[in-house]
């Protein structure tokens, strides 16, 4: 046959060769060098690298051959397509075979096109390992491993087989630390002992080719994850492999992922039925902001409504919106894994989102037929189902999308990258003083097969494009080898702030830099500062402000501003307050109040809900205008944040789950942690928003009375590092708020729930002399306007309901689901958006508010999801659509209404909901004796959660482990339950603490308030059994469930937050 040739990704061979005996096929043409050699190559593992032909390689494989077959024309194409993308190989599960479509098309078409395979041996999953005492099933699996290796194992392109699929792993298996330090579940280690059994099957036939076990973590020779992140923190997805760079001894390879997984646009509660609410534009305004709210995608806001009536609905692989975020995270997220040396990734099913489709329509699909013999139905593996779309048959490789070239830049085999430097590659800080020295990094990474040269340096540029800075280089690299090069440059003094680009030769991105100017110092009389801990009073002298020292004054006289240090909102404060007066100075607008970062068990004290979500970047708000600072800023802080812990091993009560939310590890860049749920009453202001639905503020402002109350959550103080950028808005709030507060006058204020045609001339006389009259919805022809009724999906605010309304933005315009409104029109009607349903009349020296706002919007869907719980991503759907005219409504009230709760008024003496912890969520299950456990949302009816005990009359065990915060140790709680449906008895720690029968009058419906003595709360955790008994119909815990201490256990106020209901929680994850 002459000379043979490697098979190698870019270089396949160029000759066939066919052997006649058994034996020549076990002992195929060596090449020189020590590994084990299959077919026209060699690959083997060595350490925690991949080798092929004695080089060493890292792998990007394609999925979407898994279930699917083709004819040798469509199968070159579609492997042509992946190598142009950038994929070297493929894992491939061989199911059909159907006439002229089967498997040894795509096996021959990867020999001769250079793709490596990964082929599926099935091995042991739940079937066998369920009844792997039989030997028949023992025979059976062995006949198909061996069949399959005799037909496998001569193909020069498989180079890997994988066993076990999605049986051994998850649990801890990419938490950052476990899935790096050799973590093997022990709760797994019954079947990784069977799953061994299929292993020596395989080495019976073909002793020395490698193998994995999929998605089987730790277990077997490489560690591989499907590691769906869905909405994990970007910077936290982009550091992913750090641990494993530093002390992994096997390869890792991420064998399923997503950038993001499709299903992760959809809600998340899979625990319920049904179709889930389609979260599209709510999940991609994490990344770019209000921006999304203008989407004109037609097709995709009717999905997304069709969405919220429970209808099914699709994320159209095309639109722009999605075609920019995969292409950002492909662009950012695949090449820093490769910088780390991550052995092998598959970007799972990204060629699906590559190219545009040859069906008419995106919303179809181009399907493929083939002939089949009615015996071919029993074969195992066929499911006709599974094979009607065939999206090698439809996807277009002549029409790429962004996505396309997104992909093939982020595997290309010559790969350029300007990253954070050796130390910290994924670290992307951007803000930096004039005279500081620039360190980053520029990281070469050789993927050919071949000694390559690189002809590389790197451009520091003006914003005119001018060159500031620069240095060429030429580096040499193995096949396999990364380089890490420096890159180092004192920036230049700035009076202003500046912008800059980091650019590189290769590189398919550059790095924004910032340069701001050094602070100026100044003396701030009329600003003290209460900072118990010190942290805050640092970041201020290093923003260049010099105030007076709160704690030591007898008096606030002379003080505009007091300023509430990091984490000092304690009970010594409210003391303070307390002593200080803090209230009357507040709303009489003599004093501000400026709070940096709290504790959400802190900031719970004044009412106010406080979410980690980890955020890196921030948008600002049109109402907020800090000198110096421009929107893009507040994002990728220098340094870490340390208000929340990082880098903690995972609980040890989740081994057997992946978390959700998953686990937070990495502070860096930091720019809020915990920022707050925004508001929906109160006169506030949205000063910058973060997180889904731009829903949460980490910088927000509360008017109580005539003064301002400024809550920034924004982590400035204890930085690892200064940023630039965050001691700017730390002087900008300073500087702010300390001025003198705008005088508010006196304005009567009428909002009658109705008004008749006989009272119009009375209402009308009052705001000719000055009033405000907020007009019930309806009304509007008793004062001569014109209605008519519009479908509505967004509305804009026009300059005058921006008066009304200064932070608000195309976010809080946009509407989930379509609306019908009333729109107003008439003689001197000021509309106050767009179309009018908002306007005022002015008349007199008082003017006429109208919102003619929809009374219930999304009812339908808001019961539908209480049907299954609280945490319905349904109900949250239709909560935040409500909200958005809520807000509207709300605000005008409190603008004009000088009766609503004073929040000055909590700092003196905090609410209850500092003093309790709640328990809603979710809870281990278990009907019966012989029940198994199951989880359940409290509160809520366990038959409607779990259609499969509708009926049940018995005793259901509910079971929660609580860590209680330090205050609550060693001290008597109170076990507050709303209710219990039908009877209970109550056990903590083992101990019965309390319970209720019949003889309880309406005991179905009854509150429990059960003591726990101070004995059980000592060590801080609590395992806490309900046993609760059905007698009849529904049962479950259905009312709040909550431990309280027992002098602080009155009912605490919704305020701000009153009607928001919904528990759904936004930063839940799961993977399919």
């Amino acid at each position: 046959m002459g000379e043979s040739q490697a098979l190698e990704p870019g270089h396949p061979p160029s000759l066939h060769c066919a052997l006649s005996t058994e034996k020549q096929l076990r002992h195929p043409h060596r090449r020189t060098g020590a590994g084990p050699l299959f077919g026209f190559r060699e690959f083997e593992l060595r350490g925690r690298d991949y080798y092929l032909n004695g080089s060493r390689i890292h792998l990007f494989n394609h999925d979407g051959w898994a279930n699917a077959s083709s004819d040798p024309e469509e199968a070159r194409r579609v492997a042509r397509t992946l190598k142009r993308l950038g994929y070297n190989s493929v894992r491939t599960l061989f199911p059909v075979e159907a006439k002229d479509n089967y498997p040894d098309n795509i096996m021959r078409i990867c020999d001769e096109e250079g793709l490596l395979q990964f082929v599926n041996l099935d091995g042991v999953t739940g079937r066998e390992f369920a009844i792997w005492n039989d030997p028949e099933v023992r025979r059976n699996l062995e006949t198909r491993m061996a069949a399959s290796i005799r037909r496998r194992r001569n193909h020069p392109s498989c180079v890997m087989y994988f066993l076990s699929s999605n049986f051994l792993g998850y649990g801890w298996d990419y938490h950052p630390l476990k899935m790096a330090d050799g973590y093997l579940p022990a709760f797994q280690k019954s079947r990784a002992g069977i799953c061994s059994e299929a292993v020596k099957i395989m080495r019976k036939y073909d002793p020395s080719r490698p193998f994995f076990f999929q998605a089987g973590g730790n277990f077997g020779p490489v560690i591989t994850s499907n590691a769906y992140f869905c909405w994990w923190p970007q910077a936290e997805r982009n550091a992913w492999p750090e641990v494993w760079s530093a002390i992994g001894t096997k390869p890792l390879h991420i064998i399923e992922t997503g950038f993001p997984y499709i299903r992760s646009f959809y809600g998340m509660d899979l625990q319920y039925p049904g179709e889930k609410p389609l979260f599209y534009h709510e999940n991609l305004a994490r990344y770019y902001g209000p921006a999304v709210y203008r989407d004109s995608d037609r097709e995709m806001l009717a999905s997304t409504a069709a969405s919220t009536q429970g209808k099914a609905a699709e994320v159209y692989y095309d639109a722009p919106w999605h075609q920019k975020l995969r292409s950002d995270l492909l662009r950012e997220t695949i090449p820093l894994w490769r910088s780390f040396g991550i052995s092998g990734i598959c970007p799972f099913s990204e060629i699906h989102y590559a190219f545009r489709k040859h069906a008419p329509h995106r919303t179809s699909h181009t399907a493929k037929a083939w002939e089949v013999e009615a015996p071919e139905f029993r074969r195992f593996g066929w499911t006709p189902d599974l094979r009607k779309i065939q999206y090698q048959s439809d996807i277009d490789s002549s029409r790429p999308l962004p996505a396309a070239s997104a992909l093939a830049d982020a595997l290309a085999p010559r790969l350029t990258l300007l990253d954070g430097g050796a130390a910290a590659p994924s670290d992307r800080r951007r803000n930096y003083f004039g005279g500081e020295t620039l360190r980053k990094g520029l990281t070469l990474i050789n993927d050919t097969q071949a000694e390559t040269r690189f002809e590389t340096g790197w451009r520091l540029l003006d914003a005119a494009g001018k060159t500031v800075a620069g240095n060429r280089k030429g580096e040499l690299l193995a096949p396999g080898e990364t380089a890490r090069l420096p890159v180092e440059v004192k920036l230049p003094a700035v009076a202003s702030r500046s912008s800059f680009r980091l650019t590189a030769a290769g590189a398919a991105r550059a790095l924004e830099i910032t340069v701001f100017p050094r602070p100026a110092a100044r003396r701030a009389d009329s600003v003290a500062l209460y900072d118990e801990k010190g942290l805050t009073a640092a970041a201020l002298q290093a923003a260049g402000i010099t105030c007076r020292n709160a704690i030591g004054l007898d008096t606030l006289d002379g003080i505009t501003l007091l300023t509430i240090g990091r984490e000092s909102l304690t009970p010594e404060f409210a003391s303070f307050a307390l002593r200080m007066h803090l209230k009357e100075r507040i709303d009489a607008g003599k004093l501000n109040v400026l709070f940096f970062e709290q504790t959400p068990e802190a900031l719970a004290g004044l009412g106010l809900r406080a979410r980690p979500v980890y955020a890196r970047e921030v948008f600002l708000s049109p109402a907020l205008s800090l000198p110096g600072l421009s929107d893009g800023d507040c994002r990728d802080w220098a340094g870490n944040g340390t208000l929340a812990p990082s880098e903690q091993p995972p609980a040890p009560e989740t081994e057997e789950s992946v978390a959700s939310p998953l686990w937070h590890w990495s502070n860096r860049n930091m720019v809020a942690s915990y920022p707050l749920r925004r508001p929906v009453e109160g006169d506030c202001r949205i000063l910058a928003a973060c997180g889904m639905d731009l829903l949460y503020t980490p910088l927000l402002e509360m008017r109580s009375g005539a003064g301002r109350i400024v809550f920034c959550q924004l982590e400035i103080s204890g930085r690892s590092e200064p940023d630039p950028a965050a001691l700017l808005v730390a002087s900008g709030l300073v500087t702010a708020y300390a001025a003198p507060n705008p005088e508010r006058g006196e304005t009567e204020f009428l909002a009658p729930a109705a008004v008749t045609p006989a009272e119009t001339a009375g209402y009308l006389e009052k705001v000719r002399n000055g009033a405000v009259l907020l007009a019930p919805p309806g009304s509007g022809p008793l004062f001569g306007l014109r209605e008519k009724t519009e479908n509505v999906n967004r509305f804009a605010f026009t300059p005058a309901g921006k008066a009304h309304w200064p932070d608000l933005t195309e976010r809080d315009g946009f509407l989930r689901a379509p609306q019908t409104l009333t729109v107003l029109s008439g003689k001197g009607l000021i509309p106050l958006t767009l179309p009018a349903f908002a306007a005022e009349l002015r008349y007199g020296r008082g003017r006429i508010i109208f919102l003619e706002t929809p009374a219930d919007p999304q009812r339908e869907e808001r019961e539908r999801g209480r049907k299954n719980g609280p945490d319905s991503s349904a109900e949250w759907s239709a909560e935040i659509l409500a909200e958005r005219f809520a807000q509207l409504r709300n605000r005008i009230i409190a603008a004009n209404n000088p009766g609503l709760p004073s929040t000055a008024e909590r700092l003196e003496r905090p609410l209850a909901a500092g003093q309790q912890l709640d328990l809603s969520g979710r809870w281990e299950f278990k009907a019966g004796d012989g029940g198994k456990p199951e989880t359940v949302v409290v509160p809520g009816f366990y038959n409607l959660q779990l259609p499969h005990h509708e009926g049940f009359v018995g005793i259901a065990e509910y079971r929660r482990t609580v860590t209680l915060p330090e205050h609550f140790r060693g001290r008597e709680l109170l076990l507050d339950l709303g209710a219990v449906d039908d009877l209970d008895e109550s056990f903590v720690n083992g101990v019965k603490i309390g319970a209720t029968g019949e003889e309880t009058a309406g005991y179905w419906a009854a509150r429990r308030r059960y003591p726990v003595p101070a004995d059980l709360t000592q060590s801080g955790r609590l395992d806490i059994v309900i046993r609760a008994e059905n007698l009849r119909g529904n049962g479950g815990i259905t009312g709040h469930a909550r431990l309280l201490l027992p002098e602080k256990d009155e009912d605490a106020s919704e305020y701000p937050y009153t009607g928001l209901n919904a528990r759904y929680d936004t930063e839940t994850h799961v993977r399919w």
